[in-house]
């Protein structure tokens, strides 16, 4: 069995840094039945009703359709939606490309 070389080590570990990295950039949205939403890489809360949650996330904007939507935990980077969830929609990009 070869050892790998010393090239191939670092090759592997920047290989594994970059892989990391791209996770972190991406919003991680957690579903719980039709009742609950979690989501985490939260920037900004774009619009808020009962009936509409618009957000915006390092990976773009979640619209939450639905009935009695509030918002039950906000963090820095996270939030969670409980309510009648009827509707997500994801939408990649910026604000004007929003449905």
């Amino acid at each position: 069995i070869r050892m790998p070389s010393q090239k191939e080590k670092k090759g592997l570990k920047r290989l594994l840094i970059e892989k990391e990295e791209a996770v972190r950039q991406k919003a991680v949205t957690e579903i719980a039945g039709a009742e609950c939403i979690c989501v985490q890489g939260l920037r900004d809360i774009l619009c808020f009703s009962p009936e509409e949650i618009r957000i915006l996330t390092i990976s773009g904007i979640q619209r939450i359709c639905g009935e009695e939507l509030s918002i039950t935990i906000l963090t820095q980077d996270s939030i969670e939606i409980r309510g009648k969830i009827a509707m997500l929609i994801f939408a990649n990009g910026t604000m004007e490309e929003t449905p």
